[in-house]
């Protein structure tokens, strides 16, 4: 049911940090180039997101209407009696 509203989840932590890893290569590979060292450089990489990793537009924000909380926030919350 998650995937279906999160599909990253999909990836393991070997696969994150090895996209990760890819990515800073490349970024290292191309700060060396000449193409990195003109006044306005271009054709910088960008990371790679799979297919299912980027978000439907017609999902909006997924965030939305959600709160945050400190952890004293939530102790207060966890020390309140329960019925």
């Amino acid at each position: 049911m998650f995937t279906i509203l999160a599909p990253a989840v999909q990836w393991g932590w070997s696969e994150i940090f090895t996209n990760k890893m890819v990515y800073l290569l490349e970024t290292l590979v191309w700060q060396k180039s000449k193409d990195a060292q003109r006044k306005v450089p271009q054709h910088k990489p960008n990371p790679f997101l799979p297919e299912f990793m980027q978000q439907d537009p017609s999902l909006g924000d997924i965030n939305k209407g959600l709160e945050t909380h400190t952890t004293n926030d939530i102790a207060d919350i966890l020390e309140k009696p329960r019925l």
